[in-house]
């Protein structure tokens, strides 16, 4: 199999807190708060005083050069960015001089205000740099803002507020000290699979893009960038299993196997058997390797939208279920020990009962894939700058137990490579706008621990 090499820079700027503390490395906005201690508390408020859902109690805040990183608990399990009518809202608000930042979390507005007018201009996250996480529900949240592209300079004294469902009792005073000195660069190669190890990559191709006469070459390019094994689709609501088959054939020239239910797609360079799926949000096949191994793969695609209780979230834990059943059926017939991988656009913007139900020990005992960008330390997955919900991590990957330490994740991005490491993969800057989804490569099983 060909090697395709890759150095990509992980440029991460310097940390600054607006405590004394300091860390080695920056903190990374994932759901994950590992990376958050007791130093980075800015404010205590206390509980019970909301007059909605959002009730904080804590707010950290960490800075890595002109980004604000937040955490905060919310009193209750609840959807950020969605939710009930009578949940009401959190918003932040930061304030310097002629300059302010609303940041409405509910209603999911961005709006900045600048110069001697005084007035209020809707700029959506994306102009400001902004995301939260998780995209499932929980009882704590951190967030991401560029100060430098909200308008603040290096040097202000800024003020931080809260509103909507709760306040606190006097303003957050943090000094934004402007861009800081990048941190070494890390090198980073992407390289093809060693020996037993599948290479797999899923990408949601945004409306049958595998097919589209604008995006088609672009997302082929993209599948073909990192020289896969196994590739899951997902959104490929109106191509045949023929139509996949011929496209991806046409650009690997080479002899595919293509599984298909509804939109989700398993194409493999190696044997496929397809395998009793128990609704239509995924598809499930028997993959064999050169050496008899057989390992099953999932290419899911559940329900979008909703809120945590909501029917879109119900629909999502029934179809949790369904692939939960074919992984116990599998390992009934296959043995227990069978290698799983279960990936793709997991709409998780409910409850976090999904990926509970696939992860429980009692249960499938998968492990989710912690996934990074190349290049970055971001983490999501999905984003649309036209829409007004903010960056999501939507795109998981889950393995068995015995194959958690052996295996990776990997987003790849090419807007925010560089041009030289983009070409270095047969790729154009702008390939990865052809969905709003980002590929993710997953190298499963490896012989090595990965790093």
């Amino acid at each position: 199999m060909s090697v395709f090499r890759i150095r990509l820079m992980l440029a991460l700027s310097a940390l600054a807190l607006p405590a004394a503390a300091s860390h080695a490395a920056p903190p990374t906005v994932d759901g994950c708060f590992e990376d958050w201690n007791r130093d980075h508390i800015v404010a205590v408020d206390p509980a019970g005083d909301a007059s909605g859902a959002f009730d904080v109690t804590t707010l950290s805040a960490q800075f890595v050069g002109e980004v604000l990183h937040l955490r905060f608990d919310t009193g209750r399990t609840l959807n950020i960015q969605s939710g009930p009518d009578g949940d009401g809202t959190l918003v932040l608000e930061f304030t310097s001089g002629n300059v302010a930042l609303r940041i409405n979390t509910r209603e999911r507005s961005v709006n900045r205000l600048t110069g001697s007018q005084q007035v209020w201009q809707d700029v959506g996250w994306h102009a400001v740099g902004y995301w939260s996480a998780p995209t499932y529900a929980n009882d704590e949240f951190e967030v991401r803002v560029n100060l430098a592209a909200a308008g603040f300079a290096a040097g202000d004294r800024i003020a931080l507020t809260l509103a909507g469902s709760d306040s606190l009792a006097n303003p957050v005073a943090l000094r934004y000290a402007g861009p800081a000195e990048p941190l070494p660069p890390i090198d980073f190669e992407l390289q093809g699979p060693a020996d037993g190890q599948l290479r797999v990559v899923s990408l949601n191709t945004l409306r049958n893009g595998i097919v589209a006469p604008d995006r088609s070459a672009a997302v082929l390019r993209l599948l073909a960038a990192s020289d896969p094994d196994i590739v899951l689709l997902q959104e490929e609501y109106n191509t045949s299993a023929a139509d996949v088959e011929a496209a991806i054939e046409g650009k690997f020239d080479a002899d595919w196997n293509i599984v298909k239910v509804r939109d989700n797609v398993i194409a493999s360079r190696l044997p496929l058997t397809k395998l009793q799926n128990f609704d239509d949000s995924y598809a499930a096949a028997l993959v064999a390797d050169a050496t008899g191994q057989m390992r099953l793969v999932l290419s899911i695609h559940p329900k979008c939208c909703g809120h945590i209780g909501s029917e879109e979230d119900k629909r999502r834990i029934d179809q949790a279920l369904a692939m939960a059943r074919t992984v116990e059926l599998a390992r009934q017939r296959f043995g227990a020990d069978l290698p799983v991988l279960i990936a793709g656009d997991w709409n998780l913007v409910g409850s976090r009962s999904p990926l509970d139900l696939l992860t429980d020990p009692t249960g499938p005992n998968l492990r989710e894939l912690h996934a990074r960008h190349a290049g970055s330390a971001e983490t999501y997955t999905w984003f649309a700058p036209d829409s007004s919900f903010g960056p999501g991590k939507l795109d998981l990957a889950t393995v068995d137990e015995k194959s958690a330490e052996h295996s990776r994740a990997i987003l790849l991005d090419s807007r925010t490579i560089s041009p030289a490491s983009a070409a270095a993969l047969g790729l154009k800057p702008t390939d990865s706008a052809a969905s709003d989804h980002l590929l993710m490569v997953i190298d499963f099983g490896r012989t090595t621990p990965a790093r």
